[in-house]
């Protein structure tokens, strides 16, 4: 390990291997890899999910020779390797970065060593896109730059089973509108969207594929797509002319409303008395004593 790590210096110590207990799809996939590492291993262990056999409490199939702790789901082996030194283990690429965890450059088989990013792990998928199953793991792709330690996860629906044609065309219509969006926000969440080719054929061999009563969803999911599109046409066009005319309007109506206030406002309280002329119109006299008002016609 040294050799090929010349600008490290390592420990000189054990290293501490850390295995999933549980029922683990991440599991299955480390084995997998490891199968189509080494020969030995694919004929000793070959591919397995279950950790520990539950009536033994004993490794079901890893060699206890090796494994020196086991951990309990995704964040029990994120415990052990955050709190054990020298240890390694396996866990999905978000949960190490999440938690600054360090991990290890995977050698692939041009002898690459690579980490999981968009670039290598679509490598990684393309280096399989012209395989008959779709649902086939990505483990050690023949491409260069592939990361050798993927897996898809899956979207499960019926491709002609189902009988309710107006939910089908639904379902149909929801993954194709989302899937933009939703391969958006994979990076975000430590996920790769799909490569274009895979994207490709989801959309040509399944998508297209499916079928309610007979009768293709796809054709009439487009179908109700370009009405809709064509209705749509019959309404944007006035209501862009009539929008901004209407807008005019308004403004128009908000401005004189605007002036006429202002000019109530100017006649109301706006018009005040010196204090000379105010004096004045002060009358001399008591009225609540009986005097009358003088005669000033006078």
């Amino acid at each position: 390990m040294q050799a090929i790590n010349p600008n490290c210096k390592l420990p000189s110590h054990e290293i501490l291997v850390i295995a999933r207990s549980d029922d683990s799809g991440t599991t299955s996939m480390f084995t997998e890899a490891l199968s189509s590492f080494s020969y030995e291993w694919n004929v000793t262990f070959g591919v397995f999910s279950a950790g520990v056999n539950r009536t033994t409490d004993s490794p079901q199939v890893w060699d206890s020779s090796i494994i020196h702790m086991l951990a309990d789901g995704n964040f029990g082996m994120l415990g052990l390797v955050k709190s054990v030194r020298y240890s390694i283990g396996y866990m999905s690429t978000s949960t190490a970065r999440d938690h600054s965890l360090s991990f290890a450059y995977i050698q692939n088989q041009h002898g690459e060593f690579t980490q999981p990013t968009k670039e290598s792990v679509q490598a990684a998928m393309d280096s399989w896109a012209t395989d008959s199953n779709l649902t086939r793991r990505l483990a050690d792709g023949h491409l260069p730059g592939a990361y050798p330690i993927a897996s898809y996860s899956y979207l499960i629906m019926y491709r002609t089973k189902m009988t309710q044609c107006d939910s089908a065309k639904e379902l149909v219509r929801a993954v194709v509108l989302t899937t933009p969006s939703a391969q958006r926000d994979c990076e975000a969440k430590e996920m790769v969207p799909l490569s274009d080719k895979v994207a490709q054929r989801v959309q040509q061999e399944v998508l297209q594929t499916v079928r309610c009563q007979g009768r293709s969803t796809w054709n009439e999911m487009q179908a109700d797509m370009e009405a809709e599109n064509a209705a749509k046409k019959t309404w944007i066009l006035p209501v862009a002319i009539s929008l901004p005319i209407f807008a005019a309007i308004v403004l128009t109506l908000l401005g004189y409303i605007a002036w006429q206030r202002y000019k109530l406002v100017s006649l109301c309280c706006g018009v005040q008395f010196p204090q000379t002329i105010t004096n004045a119109l002060k009358f001399p006299f008591n009225l609540s004593n009986g005097h009358s008002l003088p005669d000033i016609t006078d």
